[in-house]
């Protein structure tokens, strides 16, 4: 290899020098600063590197003098002709060289430096406040507007929130109950008089009410008139009637004998899981004995239109799926409005209860009795009465489902009568005839004939007199485990209008027949006005000295259940007392109806419907609880009756 020149290496080393040189002034200044903040601190020190400068002027000057001093050899002829090379000094060079010095600033605040101009990033402006004018940091003022109150009694800025000191309100007046007014700002001091009641009506469902008050401090009096109660203020649902004017006679004169009537209907709901409708209706009054009083049971059922063509049936979901007919009852000898749907429910808990329940009354709403619930009544807006609305007799109250090749029937026992007590056959003439009503019939009334033939046989067969032909045969023609029930809740209920009265009679097959319950008011100890019952009407079956049993009206089926079937009947009782048949479950069930039903809804209806100063069982009416001691004398009775029936 050529040994380069000493005029090479010097060139090399100078290169290297400028080059060092440029690099340490692009790397720009060191600065120093100590607290930015510090309002009075106005000055950044910015300074050169003197000892990175100082190193590269000594390497520099080291390797030329260890260059001129080392052993080379003399330049070839070629060599020495070369031109020397030189260099220029640029600015940056020169600048690099130069004295640093410091950049000076009016504030923390301020970007140019004083001394070069050159500018720096810094934060703006610092204000306590959007009314302050003093910059936290540097001290520079601004031009901000003053602070704004409300008003000249107003001690807070709506901007910034500072307070100032302001005096008390000046009010126009020193009264204790009347509003007071600041003269300077206009604000209202409320204030309430101390007011006492000196004379109140109670507004109720039928008339509105009235009160008048004295203030305490001011002797200041005031009156008003309080609306009627409405079925919201009682959290009660509510039917709204509206009578048509195609109707024949209106609602309050409408006999049993005047059949159906057309009439508006709307029903408000107080439930989520019922709904309310509009509708037509065709009504009509329902009931036997109780159709004599002024306050009707009515039979509804629902349309879309006044037109009542085919296909307008309105079908409404009231708590037990979408049915277009129900049952309005009066319950107006029943001053609890309660025993028809308490018995009803208590009934519902023994077919549950049964080791071998039909399954068809499983389906049903309640396990084929009536349900219901309280219910107000208006007519053409004014409040008609406090009723129940219930499943109606009808043949969804027994989940049949009207197939015509079926045997479904429905036999209700109007009266009472030796054909409803089972003591003799049902003739050819229509049922009416023998105290029995045809509810349903799956083949309609035109064929009849299967379902007399049908009940004569259970009939005939439960006074042949033969043990073991009843006992062997029965279960054919019978549910003997719903008849027994049938019986004992009877007994139990005191429910003297159900003995061969008011049975609903059902068969799913045209074979069997199932005993039911309707028309339970007339239970627990009151007759069929609303009066007492005598003692000697009570339902207590007793032992007559041939050993038979004693029972009200001589029925052929409790006869014959008590006769053949001692055993099944006298397990089952006991069987039901554990827990259903109890005193404390009666009172639970009147309890949850109570809970439905507010007094003032029984206020308003016996102001509406009863004279109670000349109502001769007034007395009765005032008492809610007449139940509970009666159902004690009952079970006291029958429990003694049972433990010595064999």
């Amino acid at each position: 290899m050529k040994k380069k020149s000493m005029r090479d290496i010097r060139d090399i080393l100078f290169i290297m020098t400028a080059t060092l040189l440029i690099l340490a002034a692009l790397s720009g200044c060191v600065q120093k600063r100590t607290d930015a903040l510090i309002p009075d601190e106005t000055q950044t020190t910015c300074v050169e590197s003197k000892d990175t400068l100082s190193t590269i002027e000594s390497t520099v000057a080291d390797s030329i003098e260890k260059t001129q001093g080392a052993t080379t050899e003399a330049p070839s002829p070629v060599e020495s002709e070369k031109p020397e090379t030189t260099y220029e000094v640029t600015d940056v060079m020169t600048d690099v060289m130069t004295e640093p010095h410091s950049h000076t600033y009016a504030s923390v605040c301020d970007a140019t430096c004083d001394e070069c101009g050159e500018k720096r990033s810094v934060p703006g402006h610092v204000y306590a406040s959007v009314c302050d004018a003093i910059c936290i940091n540097c001290k520079a003022k601004r031009n901000v507007p003053d602070h704004v109150y409300d008003s000249a009694c107003d001690a807070t800025c709506n901007n910034c929130e500072a307070k100032r000191k302001v005096p008390d309100h000046n009010y126009n007046s020193e009264s204790k109950c009347e509003d007071l007014i600041c003269v300077e700002c206009g604000f209202v001091l409320e204030q309430e008089h101390d007011y006492a009641r000196i004379q109140y009506t109670a507004p109720s469902l039928l008339a509105t009410g009235y009160e008048k008050v004295r203030c305490t401090l001011c002797q200041k009096e005031s009156s008003q008139n309080l609306d009627k109660l409405t079925p919201t203020d009682l959290g009660m649902p509510a039917v709204y009637f509206t009578e048509s004017s195609i109707a024949s006679v209106e609602l309050i004169d409408l006999e049993k004998a005047d059949g159906e009537i057309p009439i508006f209907i709307e029903y408000q709901s107080n439930s989520a899981n019922i709904e309310s409708f509009r509708g037509v209706a065709k009504i009509k009054v329902q009931g036997a004995s109780s159709t004599q009083f002024a306050k009707k049971n009515f039979t509804i059922k629902l349309y879309q239109d006044e037109s009542f063509a085919k296909g307008t049936k309105l079908k409404v979901d009231l708590g037990w799926g979408k049915e277009n007919q129900y049952c309005l009852k009066a319950n107006y000898m029943d001053f609890s409005y309660a025993r028809n749907i308490v018995s009803a429910n208590i009934f519902t808990q023994l077919v549950r209860s049964r080791k071998n329940p039909n399954p068809n009354l499983l389906s049903a709403p309640n396990c084929g009795v009536i349900d219901g619930y309280p219910v107000l009544v208006y007519l053409n807006g004014e409040f008609y009465g406090f009723y129940t609305m219930n499943i109606p007799k009808d043949e969804w109250m027994f989940a049949m489902d009207g197939d015509e090749t079926s045997r479904e029937a429905l036999l209700m026992a109007e009266g009472w009568t030796a054909y409803t007590a089972l003591r003799q056959k049902i003739g050819v003439e229509v049922f009416e005839n023998y105290g029995w009503e045809l509810e349903y019939s799956s083949t309609g009334d035109h064929d009849v004939s299967w379902i007399k033939d049908s009940f004569n046989a259970l009939i005939e067969l439960l006074n042949c007199g033969d043990k073991s032909k009843i006992r062997a045969e029965l279960h054919n023609h019978l549910d003997i485990e719903a008849a027994i029930d049938n019986m004992l809740f009877t007994f139990f209920i005191d429910g003297v209008d159900l003995i061969s009265k008011n049975i609903l009679w059902a068969t799913y097959d045209g074979k069997v027949w199932i005993p039911s319950m309707y028309d339970m008011d007339m239970t627990y100890g009151i007759s069929w006005d609303g009066s007492p019952l005598p003692e000697k009407d009570h339902i207590r079956p007793y032992m007559k000295g041939d050993g038979s049993i004693s029972l009200w009206n001589e029925p052929s089926l409790y006869n014959a259940l008590l006769k053949y079937y001692p055993a099944e009947v006298k397990a089952r009782w006991w069987e039901l007392r554990k827990e259903i048949l109890t005193l404390e479950n009666v009172k639970a069930h009147f309890d949850a109806f109570y809970a439905k039903a507010p007094k003032k809804a029984y206020d308003a209806d016996r102001e509406k419907w009863l004279d109670l100063d000349s109502w001769p069982y007034a007395f009765y009416y005032k008492n809610h609880t007449n139940y509970y001691d009666i159902t004690k004398k009952q079970i006291t009775y029958l429990d003694a009756f049972f433990n010595n029936f064999n």
